[in-house]
């Protein structure tokens, strides 16, 4: 194919191999399309600020300015819902519990999510106005509930139910 590197299949160099690797392919891009650095460019991100963290003047602060920070969703590891949202909404938004967790520790402590996802879930739903079958634990098709009905199904099959029940009862 032209014009196509692939770069799949790298795993036992893994990370040591991809600065080399990187600096390759811009040699064999730049051959073909010039490529121009871009002054603006920062290659720093600011990370998710963990309020665990920061002072008690500074918590306040923080809850003063978003109630959000005051909301703690994970408990073991004192995660936000402020924290919870910034993973959602940074430019590599996540979309799935798992990479919510290792954006922010969330359902990394003691009861691996017991307490917390079905909170994460319910902020995901909220976030993209998703059913609750819609959310994933690894993207793709990892979703963690099945059998979801609405409420207009749950209604049709209990009337469903009564109707069969009284045909089969005698008048």
């Amino acid at each position: 194919m032209k014009n196509f590197i692939n770069l799949i299949g790298i795993e036992s160099p893994g990370l040591t191999a991809a600065q080399p690797i990187a600096k390759r392919v811009v040699e064999i891009i730049n051959k073909k399309e010039r490529l121009n650095s871009n002054p603006k460019f920062n290659p720093f991100r600011k990370g998710i600020l963990r309020f665990e963290e920061q002072d008690e003047e500074t918590k306040k602060i923080l809850i003063k300015q978003d109630s959000d920070y005051g909301e703690i969703v994970c408990r073991c590891e004192k995660v936000t819902k402020k924290e919870i949202l910034e993973a959602i909404n940074n430019p590599l938004g996540a979309r799935s519990l798992i990479s919510i967790k290792y954006r922010t520790r969330a359902m990394m402590g003691r009861c691996q999510g017991g307490y917390c996802q079905t909170r994460i879930m319910e902020i995901l739903r909220e976030s993209f106005k998703l059913g609750p079958q819609e959310i994933t634990l690894k993207g793709n098709d990892s979703y963690l509930l099945t059998g979801y009905r609405s409420n207009k199904e749950n209604e049709l099959c209990q009337n469903k139910k009564l109707l069969s029940l009284e045909e089969e009862l005698p008048v």
